[in-house]
């Protein structure tokens, strides 16, 4: 347990929706988890009583959490007889986006294709709760069936919304990074999240910044990053 660091919901987890599909209790033992978990790995293993005392929750109930969490893909559970469970978190505040550095490094090679990952999440979406809609729509006698089904597609689902905001985070960093390079000022994070929502792609954005040869020149550099648009050239 890492005592100095502080045990905090990945960003990703709850833009996606995805913390809004949990109950309540399980969004404590998730914390709980968190505050045990390796940095590096995401594994931990405390035991029930353990859980018991710091959510505050009873047995029973930290036990349907970390079934719902299991059920969610948020939590891997290895059960060991005579000992305490091993928890491997899923998403923790340590594998939240990529390097920047792998980023900002030749701006000319990035592959990253906004337009393909869109239509890659809307097809998959598409796909998924279609295939959960015709699981409904037999009235399956075994409901439980259905349940997992759709379960399964809107996991899929969220999993997908937050690989993209993930990605979105480390882009917003990386531009982050290289318009300080440039003009020794911080770009607020809402104004390039306002860029990606009118369209503007990240390697757009850092081939705009990577051509400004004297920065100097431009003396209002958030007034002139908020002027970018689609129409502009590279």
């Amino acid at each position: 347990m890492q005592d100095h660091l502080f045990a905090k919901l990945p960003i990703a987890l709850i833009k996606s929706g995805f913390l809004a599909e949990l109950k309540p209790s399980s969004v404590v033992v998730y914390n709980v988890l968190l505050s045990y978990a390796d940095f590096n790995t995401g594994r931990c293993f405390p035991g029930i009583q353990t859980l018991c005392t710091l959510s505050g929750l009873t047995k029973p109930t930290v036990i349907d959490a970390i079934k719902e969490l299991e059920d969610w893909g948020l939590v891997g559970v290895t059960r060991r007889h005579g000992s305490h469970n091993i928890y491997q978190l899923k998403y923790w505040w340590g594998s939240e986006g990529t390097g920047i550095k792998n980023l900002t490094s030749g701006v000319k090679n990035f592959n990253h294709s906004g337009k393909l990952f869109d239509t890659l999440t809307t097809a998959n979406n598409k796909s998924q709760i279609n295939r959960a809609n015709v699981v409904n729509r037999t009235e399956s006698e075994n409901s439980s069936a259905s349940s997992h089904a759709s379960k399964g597609a809107k996991k899929l689902v969220y999993q997908l919304r937050i690989a993209e905001i993930q990605q979105q985070q480390s882009w917003t960093k990386a531009i982050q990074e290289q318009f300080r390079r440039l003009f020794h000022k911080e770009l607020p994070a809402e104004l390039i999240d306002e860029k990606f929502a009118q369209g503007l792609k990240a390697q757009f954005l850092l081939e705009i910044l990577k051509e400004i040869y004297d920065p100097e020149k431009i003396r209002n550099p958030i007034g002139w990053f908020r002027s970018i648009s689609l129409d502009w050239g590279v």
